[in-house]
């Protein structure tokens, strides 16, 4: 019998080496590099999961019912949760929004296992697959805007220092020595968020889209020998992150994105066999994340919350996801035992956590403290993956959407 994702063994042994006995110091380890590693270990798993993106086998209903589902979850995750974070923790409505908008993102890592185990027809776990890959880089992004609101609020003076990335952004020095010098306070907050939602995602795109074209060409002209092709994609997945991230923050994620879509779309040989390679090297990656990742949270600060936080979960997992995808699959051609499934299936994972541990810091050197951001953040991802990943398999047999009961 398979079992549930390595979370939520990894996730406790990470608080218990870590925050508890104190063995585990990731600033202390990797100093500065921290930021970095971790930013390459995030992109590295959603270049993976774009391998698995395959359009060719999505029908139109499907593409249009993931978009509808994952327009949907961002709108109703962000206002809901932000509504009920600010009333739970008694929050200022910008930083509830915050740790709601790191809530957005599903977990890949972790659904993949989840599917494995309940299996649902092609059509259910196409769009779940889709939905949690994409959602993963849009959140990040959006979380990314709200604190950068936040850091603007605090500072406006300091505003393109504020994601204190050892890659510091190259763009931004620029318009700082330049534009910048000439624009008000409202130009400043306005050019500053249009850079980094709009610009970023768009660069981060196009990198993905020249490093895979690039790739293919040499690859089909025989440039690129058979032995060499996995180190060679390796070599552009991380380089294009490095890349993007100089001149815009989480940009590199989608660049590590947009290469796994292009190679699984325009070569299908090596996208299965680098799938099987990544294999490997996956679970080290995660291991390797969510241990050092969980042991930054602070015991105490879990005790303190773990109520309120359980009540968020129980809203998330009754209320806001089962109208999620009610809403989104609403006349859609897609069977009740489908939504239903959907509606029981939304688990946080590597993005979330990576992502309130780095805000986490970058709000310190700015000055700001939230400090139900990390563990409330944690509490859920442990919380969803337990239950989902316990209960999704019980209840895709139950109601007929697994394989094996038709």
């Amino acid at each position: 019998m398979k079992k549930i994702p390595g979370i939520v063994l990894l996730l406790p042994a990470g608080m218990f080496f870590g925050a508890y006995l104190g063995l585990i110091n990731p600033t202390s380890l990797f100093g500065e590099s921290f930021y970095t590693l971790v930013t390459l270990g995030v992109g590295f798993l959603l270049f993976s999961g774009g391998l698995n993106l395959d359009f060719s086998r999505l029908k139109k209903d499907e593409e249009i019912t993931i978009l509808k589902l994952i327009v949907i979850n961002t709108v109703i995750a962000l206002v809901g949760g932000t509504v009920v974070i600010a009333y739970l923790f008694g929050l200022r409505w910008i930083d509830a929004a915050l740790i709601a908008s790191l809530l957005i993102v599903s977990g890949p890592t972790v659904i993949g296992p989840i599917l494995d185990f309940a299996k649902p027809n092609e059509k259910v776990k196409h769009i779940a697959n889709w939905e949690a890959i994409i959602t993963d880089p849009l959140g990040a992004i959006l979380a990314t805007i709200i604190l950068y609101v936040l850091l603007i609020l605090h500072n406006p003076h300091s505003v393109l220092h504020s994601t204190t990335s050892p890659f510091n952004s190259v763009l931004h020095l620029v318009l700082q020595n330049t534009v910048l010098k000439f624009v008000t306070f409202d130009d400043i907050l306005l050019n500053d968020l249009f850079i980094t939602a709009t610009l970023g995602v768009v660069l981060g795109c196009l990198l993905g889209l020249l490093q895979s074209t690039i790739y293919i060409r040499l690859k089909n002209s025989g440039h690129i020998q058979d032995k060499y092709q996995l180190l060679v994609i390796w070599m552009m997945v991380f380089g294009g992150i490095l890349i993007a991230e100089i001149f815009f923050p989480e940009a590199g994620l989608f660049t590590a994105l947009v290469i796994g879509i292009v190679i699984a779309n325009k070569q299908k040989k090596n996208a299965t066999m680098t799938r099987k390679l990544n294999e490997f090297a996956e679970p080290i990656i995660i291991g390797i994340l969510f241990i050092v990742l969980s042991s930054m949270v602070n015991i105490d600060s879990l005790i303190q919350y773990l109520i309120p936080s359980l009540i968020l979960v129980a809203i998330y997992i009754v209320i806001l996801r089962p109208l999620t995808v009610f809403l989104a699959t609403r006349r859609r051609d897609i069977e009740l035992n489908g939504k239903i499934f959907l509606s029981f299936l939304h688990p946080r994972g590597i993005v979330a956590a990576a992502s309130a541990s780095l805000f986490a810091l970058k709000l310190d050197l700015g000055g700001l403290h939230i400090p139900q951001l990390v563990p409330v953040v944690f509490i859920v991802i442990l919380a969803t993956v337990i239950i989902y990943g316990l209960f999704s398999p019980v209840l895709a047999r139950k109601i007929g959407v697994s394989v094996d009961e038709s």
